[in-house]
């Protein structure tokens, strides 16, 4: 475990040092973050107390939706490690709900990018790529039929968050984890009327749409860590 955390923050320093700009980057997450999603991702993968998977070995299947270029692709495929898998890296390279990002792509190629992302890190056998639209890329895949979904955006409206877990959320195995970021308390009074701004200008300087979007379409079975922001489902039934 130690030594794929320690990847981890291999992956994390190589992109901070590839990418001055975060926009390039494409995620505002901190180490904490990754180090407790890597945990979670670790136990996920095994029965309590035993070394059987807990899902098939053969051809295991995780999403990053909303991967940019490819940071949470990359740490995904880390984490899967050795076990017969394929992570699918899926965007619109557009970002059209952020204008920073959208400016960004307008003179650079953020697919190209992801690629040379991936090729550096010798995964092209293991990472593959889905671009277009969340409704439409998610249509291309059967109910059930990812183990692990991260959903890896910048929601600013509550409706476009919950618009991604209405997509992709069927796409999960039963058993299967999705889980994100940003997740900074998993309540607040007064936050059941607000649906402006996620991000920080709003009167409760928190993530709001993640918030209130994982209330509404979750309930109480969402899970956080005790450290950080990340939050995560098991599905059941």
């Amino acid at each position: 475990m130690e030594e794929k955390i320690k990847n981890v923050i291999r992956i994390t320093d190589s992109f901070y040092n590839k990418f001055k700009n975060i926009s390039l980057f494409g995620v505002k997450i901190s180490q904490e973050d990754l180090n407790e999603a890597t945990n979670i991702l670790n136990k996920f993968q095994y029965l309590p107390g035993q070394k059987v998977l807990n899902f098939k070995k053969q051809n295991m299947r995780l999403a990053d939706v909303g991967c940019w270029t490819g940071f949470i692709t990359l740490v995904l495929n880390e984490i899967a490690g050795e076990m017969d898998h394929f992570v699918y890296a899926i965007d619109n390279f557009k970002r059209d709900d952020n204008a920073e990002f959208q400016f960004i792509s307008s003179y650079l190629n953020i697919k190209t990018i992801l690629n040379e992302c991936i090729n550096d890190y010798g995964a092209s056998s293991t990472i593959k790529i889905d671009e277009g639209d969340s409704d439409i890329t998610a249509s291309h895949y059967a109910n059930e039929y990812f183990d692990v979904i991260f959903i890896n955006a910048w929601h600013f409206k509550c409706n476009e968050f919950t618009k991604d877990l209405k997509y992709w959320y069927p796409k999960l195995k039963k058993d299967g984890l999705i889980l994100g970021y940003n997740y900074d308390i998993k309540d607040l009074p007064g936050i059941k009327n607000y649906n402006n701004s996620v991000d920080f200008d709003n009167p409760f300087n928190v993530h709001i749409g993640i918030i209130k979007g994982l209330k509404e379409f979750f309930g109480d079975k969402v899970n956080k860590t005790e450290k950080g922001s990340i939050w995560w489902v098991k599905k059941n039934g």
